[in-house]
């Protein structure tokens, strides 16, 4: 009896060895894979941290930069492991140096990292290293529709508001590809300038800006850089009936440009008026109004020039090649005066259109007194595209992203990057 419970004791000791190997194991497991959690969170707090923070670089930073700030950026908050080895691998142990893979497309900045985290008690059952991998991609933030965008990348002030005027870009952002310090600029206590948002390449200037300007803006390129800039036919002689105090334009070339003396009232036929080697001037008090007509100023010293209380109301045409453009000029500068072209509109004159104002080489001008020189746009896209925008005296700018006419989606919508935020 006694060797019979000898044995059985055995048998139980020996049941109890090995129940408590696996038990000893399973715990050993259980921490391991928490450690493996508590680890695999905390680097990928780390690696998003950097990949944002890279991505949000300004436009124009390197790639090597880029890589070299999400590193920094990581080392500072992976509190859990030392960091920076001198040979940098994206896998490392518990405790162990550690430092990412990073790579960049474009401004899209992405990492991974393998966390290695050893069994410990889990080996007795056989367990190897457990490895988890953590990732982590960051793109920039599209802001919303571009309407107002001045394309010069090298001229300061790209768009400027000062003295009184107002510069109000509805629903829609405004952008000036300007790399210089105050690519946008604003000064002047009673001076504003408000759009849904505001980007340049450069830098800017003023405390007058709703909301702030996002800098480090990529640059948007000329959303109408291939559309064809009509083709001027034969001269029409109209100097006869511009002396008149009331009279009706037809489209065709206007060789040396329209001069409408104060006070008259034009009406203009639906079509192209193609402005050629002169302006369209339209002086004091002169009324012009036009439905579904476009003006292209082509050649030497073309422009469109207002004067006090003169008014031009106009809409664009709503069908074929220059659907939705209003005014578009020719991007050549080589036979103007001073190598420089100004729309100008000036002391109390009102301009109303519905479409894009397409002026690539020119500088759009508008001075006033006592808010009563007024440029008022609609567009279910662009609403103004120039060199450069000035803003000053007492002028209003007042912009509508709207589709009064309901004429449908047409070309030029854009936006442009800011920020980032997380994809992975």
């Amino acid at each position: 009896m006694r060797s019979f419970i000898s044995d059985v004791a055995g048998n139980v000791a020996l049941f109890t060895a090995v129940s408590a190997s696996a038990m000893f194991g399973a715990a050993g497991l259980t921490i391991a894979m928490v450690q493996a959690n508590y680890e695999s969170t905390a680097m990928q707090a780390a690696l998003d941290a950097a990949v944002l923070s890279a991505t949000a670089l300004p436009y124009g930073t390197s790639d090597g930069d880029r890589i070299s700030n999400a590193e920094a950026v990581f080392g500072a908050n992976a509190s859990f492991a030392s960091f920076g080895p001198s040979d940098p691998t994206d896998e490392y142990k518990v405790g162990e140096a550690v430092a990412p893979v990073f790579t960049v497309s474009e401004a899209r900045v992405g990492g991974t990292a393998k966390i290695k985290v050893e069994p410990g008690l889990g080996s007795f059952l056989g367990f190897t290293d457990l490895e988890v991998t953590v990732l982590a991609q960051a793109e920039k933030i599209d802001s919303g529709q571009v309407c107002v965008l001045a394309l010069n990348p090298d001229t300061p002030n790209g768009i400027e508001v000062y003295g009184n005027a107002q510069f109000n870009a509805h629903n829609c952002a405004a952008q000036a590809n300007s790399d210089d310090g105050e690519g946008l600029k604003q000064y002047g206590s009673k001076s504003s300038a408000t759009a849904s948002m505001f980007g340049v390449q450069g830098g800017y200037d003023g405390e007058n800006f709703s909301p702030q300007p996002m800098t480090g803006i990529q640059p948007t390129k000329d959303p109408y850089a291939n559309l064809p800039v009509p083709a001027a036919g034969p001269c029409l002689n109209v100097a006869a009936r511009l002396q008149s105090d009331s009279f009706t334009l037809h489209p065709g070339t206007y060789c040396g440009g329209i001069n409408i003396k104060a006070g008259a009232q034009v009406q203009l036929e639906p079509g192209i008026y193609i402005i050629k080697d002169g302006q369209l001037s339209i002086n004091s008090g002169a009324v012009v109004t036009g439905t579904e007509v476009m003006f292209a100023f082509v050649g030497a010293n073309s422009y469109l020039h207002m004067l006090s209380q003169a008014e031009l109301t106009v809409t664009s045409p709503i069908s074929g090649t220059y659907k939705n453009m209003q005014f578009m000029s020719d991007r050549d500068l080589s036979n103007s005066k001073f190598n420089a072209e100004w729309m100008t509109v000036m002391g109390g004159a009102k301009l109303e259109y519905d479409g894009v104002m397409y002026l690539p080489e020119q500088q759009i001008w508008v001075s006033g007194s006592n808010h009563d020189t007024i440029i008022k746009g609609y567009s279910p896209t662009m609403i103004m595209v120039a060199d450069k925008i000035w803003s000053q005296g007492n002028a209003v700018f007042d912009l509508y992203l709207e589709d009064r006419r309901g004429i449908g989606a047409v070309a030029g919508a854009t936006s442009f990057s800011y920020g980032s935020r997380l994809v992975q």
